[in-house]
């Protein structure tokens, strides 16, 4: 069975940032698709950058999930960065297999610092992932392809707050391997984060 992604978000706060998870499970015995390498996930930031400034808003968001619009209409279409993002970290998450048995897929996480076009500073979060199983791999996703939106990922389960700060006075100068147990920390936390989302 191919993996399925579900993406929820907060919208909080006067600039409205918001916070997001994108879960990807993969519900048979067969595990997801591994993720993606650093040198693919920043191959398609490059993509999602080029076309973000062609300003293809149908192509941009094909390239991520429904909410992508909404996302598009709070941070602006006119407020495209004239200069793509600095990419200050990098995270790979492995997939992880939960107790029930169903997979959490990982991906690579990656933290983006830049000033958009109305001259706003900002700092988000984009996590790409393989859509797919181990023997039918798909492409790739980003979970929010509007990159200058301020997204972040939540690390806990508390709905608002969580995310962990993005340090854009350095740039990203080692790849980050998160192995088994700590993906499915981060991982487990989205999922819950998820489901309150769902709740509410």
């Amino acid at each position: 069975m191919d993996a399925v992604g579900r993406l929820h978000r907060v919208v909080a706060g006067p600039r409205l940032i918001a916070l997001a998870c994108l879960v990807v499970l993969a519900g048979c015995a067969e595990p997801p698709a591994p993720p993606p390498s650093e040198a693919e996930a920043l191959a398609l930031l490059d993509r999602i950058v080029a076309t973000a400034m062609r300003r293809d808003f149908d192509a941009l968001c094909a390239f991520g999930t429904s909410a992508c619009y909404d996302f598009l209409d709070q941070a602006g279409r006119d407020a495209v960065p004239p200069q793509p993002p600095r990419v200050v970290g990098i995270t790979r998450l492995e997939n992880s297999r939960r107790p029930d048995g169903l997979w959490t897929s990982g991906g690579v996480l990656l933290q983006l610092c830049g000033v958009d076009g109305r001259g706003r500073p900002y700092a988000s979060e984009m996590l790409i992932v393989r859509k797919g199983s181990v023997s039918n791999p798909g492409p790739l996703a980003a979970s929010e392809p509007v990159y200058w939106s301020g997204m972040r990922i939540a690390r806990d389960a508390t709905v608002g707050g969580g995310s962990e700060p993005i340090d854009c006075s350095r740039g990203a100068d080692r790849f980050h391997i998160v192995r088994s147990d700590r993906a499915r920390s981060v991982l487990d936390t989205l999922r819950e984060r998820e489901r309150m989302l769902i709740a509410g």
